[in-house]
Formats: structure tokens, sequence, C-alpha cells
């Protein structure tokens, strides 16, 4: 059998597994329905990649991307590998000479020597400049946020934080200083997916220890600021953009990304969800957004395989997140908020007078 025969009856193998997961989970209803794992789409995804067949892969990636009954967990790697696998079909279609040729260039510490080097700069992703970790005692800013989706025109729906201390020479390096949770009305629609994923529906203040406080943007903005670093694990760039639209002082502060920054493939993990990476090193599986931020915070103290060194020296001695950058999308949804926000503040202010000045005739009336 040659090579082309080979893969399509991979192709058809892997096809023919993945409709009979889709059909089972299809006869079931929604609320019984086994969730699906990105596993299959995965291996098929990665069986087109190999072929450089990259229309394909997006295509398969899009497909379980959309199911409703897909695993949450499995959908920010398959949302960041479409992205990846785009911007890659279209490097393809450039032509080769809109590529920056590899040149041989002197290093500057020894002339005597020579090096490949591309026109184009590339920022190195570690820090060398940043004094050495264990003479440090910072404050960090563990986030996770639930929104109604990824674009500019989505929105915050709650937002947990857990601002913690973290000395390495002291006895007992890290202690939490503060946790915050908190919920807001949206103009979107949430997701019932979005609901369930993060029990948005148990945060109702009855019964929960932790239950959602008021959106309180001063109070969020004071606990941003008393941060040296900013964490978040999943989708950090979306959780930025959107919190920005809500806060915009939030992109001053340097953000990291604890998916991204940490080599968890390489660390002997099979996986960068958090929920995953939280079982396997011992924690509870992190359901709710206050959870999920803590779960962050408790992972970033530990230690690593084999190591003296904790998961946040890592994130320390790596380069912050870029820039942000606002985009037209972007200042359109905060004049939207803001202006919201206004008009919410107005109507509150236009409902206390009337009450006051109710009660000032009814006091009139009755003295009278």
């Amino acid at each position: 059998m040659n090579a082309p025969q080979l893969t399509l009856k991979i192709e058809k193998k892997i096809l023919s597994i993945i409709d009979a997961i889709e059909e089972k989970a299809r006869q079931n209803d929604s609320e019984s329905a086994e969730k699906i794992h990105s596993k299959h789409y995965m291996q098929l995804a990665d069986l087109y990649h190999f072929h450089k067949d990259f229309e394909n892969e997006a295509a398969i990636l899009k497909r379980f991307a959309r199911l409703d009954y897909a695993a949450n967990d499995d959908l920010v790697e398959i949302y960041d590998r479409i992205d990846r696998v785009s911007r890659l079909s279209d490097i393809a279609q450039e032509k080769p000479s809109s590529l920056a040729k590899l040149e041989l260039v002197p290093m500057y510490h020894d002339q005597d020597k020579i090096s490949l080097s591309s026109v184009n700069k590339v920022a190195p992703r570690v820090n060398l400049d940043k004094k050495p970790f264990k003479e440090q005692s910072l404050k960090v800013l563990s986030v996770c946020a639930a929104y109604t989706g990824r674009s500019d025109t989505d929105e915050v729906i709650q937002l947990a934080l857990v601002l913690f201390e973290y000395s390495a020479a002291a006895d007992k390096p890290m202690k939490t200083v503060e946790t915050f949770v908190a919920t807001r009305k949206t103009k979107i629609i949430v997701p019932v997916k979005t609901a369930r994923q993060f029990n948005l529906g148990e945060l109702n203040g009855q019964g929960d220890e932790h239950a959602s406080q008021p959106f309180d943007t001063a109070k969020i903005r004071t606990m941003f600021q008393q941060a040296d670093m900013v964490v978040s694990h999943n989708d950090a760039e979306v959780e930025r953009k959107l919190i920005a639209t809500l806060i915009p002082e939030v992109v001053e502060q340097d953000w990291y990304s604890s998916q991204k920054d940490i080599p968890w493939g390489a660390l002997g993990f099979d996986t960068k969800s958090l929920t995953q990476l939280a079982v396997a090193l011992g924690e509870k599986t992190p359901r709710s957004c206050l959870e999920r931020a803590t779960a962050i915070s408790q992972i970033l103290a530990m230690n690593e395989p084999c190591s003296s060194q904790v998961y946040l020296e890592r994130l320390y001695n790596m380069q912050a997140m870029k820039p942000f950058e606002w985009t037209p999308s972007l200042l359109k949804k905060r004049k939207q908020l803001h202006r919201n926000r206004f008009t919410q503040y107005l109507g509150w202010g236009i409902g206390v007078a009337a009450s006051v000045a109710a009660i000032g005739i009814f006091g009139y009336s009755f003295l009278q």
C-alpha cells in the first residue's frame, strides 16, 4: 500500500470514529449527552497538517468547535490552533520573495564568529533585565473571566480576582491578600454552554460562601494597580481586551499567560487545560471563575517537577504579553459600555431624587 492510499485509509478510519461519537451524542438529550473530547479531531488535524492541507485541518477543528456537546476545556486549545492554521495558510499562499532571507552576520561579542540571522528582528521571550526572582517580594493578581464570546464586541459576564503575595525568601512564600468575584448584566445573551461551564447559575448569593458581589469598577481597578504581575490562563489576550473595555487602566499592567508561557508539554503534562492541570497537580476540579482564579494562584506557587523552581518564577523571567492595542471595534465597545454605565447612574440619581421629593411631600402633608 503506497503512502496516499494509507493516508486516505487513516483519514476514513478517524472520520468514521468521529461520526459514530457524534451520532451517539445526538441520540441523547443535551443535558445527559456525554461531552466529546477533541482527541480524534486533533489526530485528524495532525494528519492534515503533516500533508500541509491547512484548509481541511481548519475545517475539522471548526467542526469540533461548533459542537453543542464539545468538552469546554478543549475549546481554548482548538481555537488557538484554528488561529495558527489560518496564519499558516496565509503564509503558504504568499510569494517566497515576501519571506525574510537569512544572511550571515558577525556576532557583536566575537568578531571572528558568524551566525545565521534574519533581517526581521524577533524579540526574545526571556527577559534578562529583571532582578533575581529569589530576591523579590511580588504581588500577583490571578484573573479568570467568563464572557459572552471572544470577539471585540462581546462582554464580560463574571470576573474573579485573587491577589496574592509571593516572597521566595519567606518561610511561607505565598500569602493570599484578597479575593473578589463580581457578576454584571450584559446586553448580549449569555450562552448556555458558558453558563454551565462556569456554574454561573449558582452564583446568585443563595447558599454560596463566595456569592458574587456588585461589579465595583473602583475596587477592581485598585486590585489591578496593586499587582506587579497579572496572570490569566485560558485566553489571556481575550480576557485582557474585554476587561479593558470596562476598566481601560488594566492594559497598563504587565500581563502573562500561564497557559502559553509555561511549557506544560515539556514538563511532562498531556494538556494545557486549567481544569485538567489542577487535577493532575492534586487540586480539585475548578469550575467557577473564583475557583479557577484560585487554582491559578495555587499552581503558580507549586514547584516544577524535579525542581526547586516554582512555576511563578518561570513566568516572572518571561517577557510580558505584547503591548495592548485599541482596535476601532474595542474603542466603540468601550464607549458604549461607559455610556450605558452613565445612563444607569443617571437613572439611579433621578430615582433617588424622586424618592426624597416624595418623602418631603408626604412629611409636609402629614404636618399639615
